[in-house]
């Protein structure tokens, strides 16, 4: 690939499709797939009970694809839908003891995933890297209605 011609776009889209290709590899033999780990991440680091609408929220993805990740989850022993204290038409989302057993595996992977990503880099660089990707990230999630439809639409790119 000619770096001079080659675009932001284009590499972010490169590095995410290896990125997704490297945790699919490391999670195969636990029949998880990326989204079903970034749902379990979520879950993990969430400060409060969430719903199904959250996680979808959270992950830019449709209701029946996240119906889709919690069924599967769920028949995995991953994770259960309880009742809501104060709303018993909604449901939260739980991790099971399973999940929260597992997390250590999903941790391994994502420090492998950066170690591989950073491999060749200096201190100093990780960190400039650090603080450029989140500017990044708010850049395209602040875009105007078309940039933000086009964003949730190819979250798995």
């Amino acid at each position: 690939m000619n770096s001079e011609s080659t675009t932001i776009q284009s590499y972010l889209k490169l590095i995410n499709q290896e990125m997704i290709k490297m945790v699919r590899c490391s999670m195969q033999k636990y029949d998880l797939t990326k989204s079903q780990i970034d749902v379990l991440r979520i879950l993990r680091f969430s400060n409060h009970p969430l719903c199904q609408k959250d996680i979808q929220d959270l992950l830019h993805v449709t209701n029946p694809t996240v119906t889709g990740l919690l069924n599967r989850l769920e028949s995995k022993g991953f994770i259960r839908r309880v009742n809501h204290p104060f709303d018993h038409r909604i449901k939260t989302i739980e991790m099971t003891d399973l999940a929260m057993e597992f997390d250590h595996h999903i941790q391994s992977c994502i420090h492998q995933v950066d170690q591989t990503i950073t491999k060749g880099l200096t201190h100093q660089q990780i960190q400039t890297l650090k603080e450029i990707l989140p500017i990044i990230l708010k850049n395209i999630e602040g875009g105007d209605e078309c940039a933000s439809n086009t964003t949730s639409t190819s979250k798995g790119i």
